[in-house]
């Protein structure tokens, strides 16, 4: 974050503005309106709902995008290798996890203009084959990569879509 807001600074100072990624790909942010929770994730959705305040701490503290809850306990943070990894890691794991909920949501201090959360029909591939509950996210927070390819693969799935 830190190098990012350097680079932006500088080329402000140079009267070169850029773009945000929000602004330019609103209509793939992800909205209430997308929301899709299966009728036996009820209590996936109340650990969701009753941590909200912790799961937004976290985010706050930048210095991840994604967080993996196993009900209502944190299993996991995203590093530098990133979602799709984090995702696989937890996946693998011999502990029995049942619950899995897979949280995205932007850092407080992220650039919209050079760094933006973005999630896509891969991710969601690895969620179902690691037998994931639900994906949450941030509404207006996070750019879906083929948005129409992504909301079929959710609605075919078991998944729940929660948007906060």
């Amino acid at each position: 974050n830190n190098q990012s807001l350097i680079l932006k600074n500088f080329l402000k100072t140079k009267k070169i503005n850029l773009l945000s990624q929000k602004t330019i790909f609103k209509d793939f942010l992800i909205t209430l309106n997308d929301r899709h929770i299966n009728k036996e994730h009820k209590k996936i959705n109340s650990y969701i709902n009753s941590n909200i305040n912790y799961i937004s701490k976290i985010f706050s503290l930048n210095f991840t995008q994604s967080v993996i809850m196993n009900g209502d306990r944190v299993v996991a943070l995203e590093d530098i290798n990133g979602t799709n990894d984090l995702i696989m890691r937890i996946g693998k794991t011999k502990e029995k996890l049942n619950n899995l909920i897979f949280i995205k949501s932007k850092k407080t201090n992220q650039i919209n203009e050079i760094d933006f959360p973005v999630i896509g029909a891969n991710t969601i591939d690895l969620l179902i084959k690691y037998k994931f509950k639900a994906i949450c996210l941030f509404e207006k927070q996070i750019i879906i990569s083929n948005k129409n390819l992504f909301m079929k693969k959710i609605q075919k799935s078991n998944l729940s879509l929660i948007i906060l």
